[in-house]
């Protein structure tokens, strides 16, 4: 009985990244995220199973309950007070 073609094939991290359109240090992640071992190389089959997934802003749509940081007041009092004018030139 023989594999099916790439079942055991390795793939490297640059592989992965090309694969992914990612960089190499963010395929490190996802492969440590996912419990991705890696055995001189990692399981093709299992790079290619991966997901990826953005994360949706939630505060977009219409009717989204608005939320808001805190307020900075006004500032009503200068930083520095005029010179007064002495009325000498």
């Amino acid at each position: 009985m023989s594999d099916g073609p790439g079942e055991n094939e390795l793939w490297t991290v640059a592989q992965a990244a090309t694969y992914w359109g990612v960089t190499e240090s963010r395929a490190r992640a996802i492969l440590a995220n996912r419990g991705i071992k890696r055995v001189s190389g990692y399981p093709a089959d299992q790079i290619q199973a991966v997901e990826l997934r953005q994360g949706a802003r939630t505060d977009l749509h219409e009717g989204a309950a608005a939320v808001e940081g805190p307020t900075q007041s006004p500032t009503t009092t200068p930083l520095t007070q005029p010179a007064e004018n002495s009325g000498s030139i």
